[in-house]
């Protein structure tokens, strides 16, 4: 009987023993995992803050961005009106070369003038007011008529994303 309480004994503190050391190795394993995921966490929170880094600096950069296109915008609006397009301007050149009426010319030329801005003495080198009865008649109602009103089109807010669409939509609408 004193053998098998021994036995029993040294089977219980083995047991413990054995318990113990389950314990220590769970516990060991328990802070390497901790370990891993503290080191694991710091990684994803240095990542989280390069990638917030970055963030701001892409949006500084739209900002600088935007502000070049709002003032390449601005330049393009403000020298716009001095804009005539090239197709446009051939079109018209070789109607007025080609054409053999002399009226038909002068339309031409008119239209010519009016999109070139010409001046009136311009307009007079060209002979565009030479005509005694038209040139005289104007000059005689512009002298008693009152000054034409502002375009109903407003320039600066006229449809369209380039110069050919805008000038399309201004003589159409």
């Amino acid at each position: 009987e004193e053998q098998k309480q021994h036995q029993e004994e040294a089977t219980a503190a083995a047991h413990a023993a054995a318990l113990e050391a389950t314990y220590e190795a769970n516990e060991a394993q328990l802070r390497q995992m901790e370990a891993t995921s503290q080191a694991r966490l710091r990684q994803s929170q240095k990542e989280i803050a390069d990638l917030e880094h970055k963030l701001d600096l892409f949006r500084q950069e739209n900002v600088q961005m935007r502000r070049s296109l709002d003032e390449a915008i601005r330049r393009l609006q403000t020298t716009q009106e001095d804009v005539v397009d090239r197709s446009l301007m051939k079109n018209i050149l070789l109607d007025w070369l080609t054409s053999t009426k002399k009226e038909k010319k002068k339309g031409v030329l008119q239209v010519m003038s009016s999109l070139l801005h010409f001046t009136d003495a311009e307009k007079e080198s060209v002979h565009l007011d030479d005509d005694a009865e038209g040139g005289s008649l104007r000059k005689m109602v512009q002298s008693v008529a009152a000054p034409l009103p502002p375009a109903k089109s407003d320039m600066e807010h006229l449809q369209g994303d380039n110069v050919r669409e805008k000038r399309v939509n201004f003589f159409t609408g």
